[in-house]
C-alpha cells in the first residue's frame, strides 16, 4: 500500500534530500524531466533502482514534480483563458494543494 505524506512531512522529506544525496532538489526534478515517460509508482522505483535513493525521498520528488507541472500547466490555460474558470489578477487559487496567485 503506498504511503500518504502530510504537506509537513513532504516539505520536510524535500528539505533533507540535498544533504542526504549531495544533489539539489532542482537537480532531482531535472533528472525526472529528463526520463521516461512512465506513471507515478515506476518513476519512484526508477529514481530508487538508479539512483539509489530512499523510497520516501524518491516518493516526495516525484510527487513534487508532478505538483509543479501541474502548476504551470494551469497557469498557462489560465494566462490563455482556456482555464475552467479565469483567476482574476490579484486572487490566488489552490491548485494540488498550492496556492498558485496571479499578480496585478
Amino acid at each position: 500500500m503506498s504511503q500518504v505524506f502530510s504537506e509537513e512531512t513532504h516539505h520536510n522529506l524535500l528539505s533533507r534530500i540535498p544533504r542526504c544525496t549531495g544533489r539539489e532538489v532542482s537537480d532531482w526534478l531535472r533528472t525526472v524531466e529528463a526520463g521516461p515517460a512512465l506513471r507515478f509508482e515506476e518513476k519512484v522505483s526508477r529514481l530508487r533502482s538508479e539512483h539509489d535513493l530512499a523510497h520516501g525521498h524518491a516518493k516526495a520528488l516525484i510527487h513534487e514534480y508532478d505538483l509543479r507541472r501541474t502548476a504551470r500547466s494551469f497557469s498557462r490555460h489560465v494566462r490563455k483563458g482556456n482555464g475552467p474558470q479565469a483567476v482574476p489578477a490579484g486572487r490566488s487559487v489552490a491548485v494540488a494543494g498550492r496556492c498558485v496567485s496571479r499578480r496585478r
